[in-house]
């Protein structure tokens, strides 16, 4: 009569072992994407310290601002799914002359390449306290907001103008052009522009600057799906070859 004749645990061990680091480099090395970073920066005309900047991975909060004459808390920059989200975004004129023109723009570097994007906004503009209705278009929103890649020594994008009276504002979705011969990774740069702002004039973006991306997966290469079979099939040898006949 024949049995099969296991061999001694340390084999077994060492069999279930090699499979597990295989699994483990095939899954999460190499061919894992890189995570996304992203530069947050604040620059315009006569603002104090124009041009600085704070950096970080998503999910991404910036702390506290040194841009006189505006006063500027956050933005975050939240992915949640396939979406970015530049949120909870607050600019507002300090100065009783009035402000001049200021940006926030945020970077980021590590995206898969999406083809496509979506852009689409939404906040608020106006004098926080006061009653909208009875102020009517003493004053309005002026700015604009872009969101664009790079092609060659070109910006490819989505671009457009935000005005308005005083009150809640929503823009887009707007879609970009073709962009799949950008390649990857794919950097992106999105925020808003405000040409000039009166006193305790805000603008508020508590809900979304949302740009519908592609964001990175850890999905193996076909490459390394080819290695990862094969060495699931030597494997299988192996554990042939640790069991003997009587």
């Amino acid at each position: 009569m024949q049995h099969r004749k296991r061999v001694n645990t340390p084999v077994a061990f060492l069999y279930f072992g090699l499979m597990t680091v295989l699994a483990f480099m095939v899954l999460v090395g190499p061919s894992a994407a890189s995570a996304v970073s992203a530069n947050v920066v604040v620059y315009g005309s006569g603002v104090y310290g124009s041009g600085q900047s704070q950096s970080g991975n998503l999910d991404f909060v910036a702390s506290e601002w040194d841009v006189s004459p505006f006063y500027i808390s956050g933005p975050s920059i939240t992915q949640k799914g396939s979406s970015i989200k530049m949120s909870n975004l607050s600019i507002s004129c300090q100065n009783d002359a009035g402000c001049g023109e200021v940006t926030i723009a945020a970077y980021l570097s590590g995206l898969t390449n999406p083809g496509v994007f979506t852009v689409s906004l939404d906040g608020n503009f106006g004098l926080p306290g006061f009653n909208e209705t009875t102020l009517g278009d003493s004053s309005s929103l002026n700015g604009s907001y872009f969101a664009y890649t790079y092609l060659g020594n070109s910006q490819v994008g989505v671009y457009g103008n935000l005005r308005g009276s005083y009150g809640s504002f929503a823009v887009g979705p707007f879609t970009s052009p073709d962009l799949s011969a950008v390649g990857s990774p794919f950097n992106l740069v999105f925020g808003v522009t405000l040409y000039g702002m009166n006193y305790l004039e805000t603008l508020s973006m508590e809900n979304s600057f949302n740009i519908n991306v592609n964001t990175p997966t850890s999905v193996p290469e076909p490459s390394s799906m080819a290695l990862f079979a094969g060495g699931l099939v030597g494997l299988g040898l192996l554990r042939r070859k640790l069991y003997k006949r009587e």
